[in-house]
């Protein structure tokens, strides 16, 4: 395993490696003199490979579905809250303390609105 081994191979590189496995099945005879690259198990390494890249593709939908779901939940819940928010006004009206007591201001609690004087001509 190389230092980098927590590092993504990029995918042409693995593409080409897969090449070169495949033309390795092809070789009669091959028996090298270290058993680590014998060819069953650098079979067995692309199989591992290819079931761990299956396994993450499955995991990484299974993510987006969940997330997705999530990101309904909180729609949910935040129109809910403000659904709330709305009926607290029109039953209780705009300057109760209930008003206070979902977030929102009571109307007594605004600054007054001020029109703005229309500004003098220009001599």
């Amino acid at each position: 395993m190389s230092k980098t081994a927590r590092k993504r191979i990029p995918l042409d590189v693995l593409r080409a490696d897969e090449d070169a496995l495949f033309g390795l099945r092809t070789i009669e005879g091959y028996q090298p003199p270290n058993e680590n690259f014998t060819l069953p198990v650098v079979n067995a390494a692309y199989k591992r490979y290819k079931d761990t890249q299956e396994a993450e593709a499955r995991l990484e939908k299974a993510l987006a579905a969940a997330r997705d779901e999530s990101i309904a939940a909180e729609h949910a819940f935040h129109d809910g809250v403000g659904g709330s928010k709305k009926q607290v006004l029109a039953i209780y009206g705009d300057d109760s303390d209930q008003v206070v007591a979902v977030g929102l201001k009571k109307r007594s609690d605004r600054k007054p609105v001020r029109k703005a004087k229309p500004a003098a001509p220009a001599a």
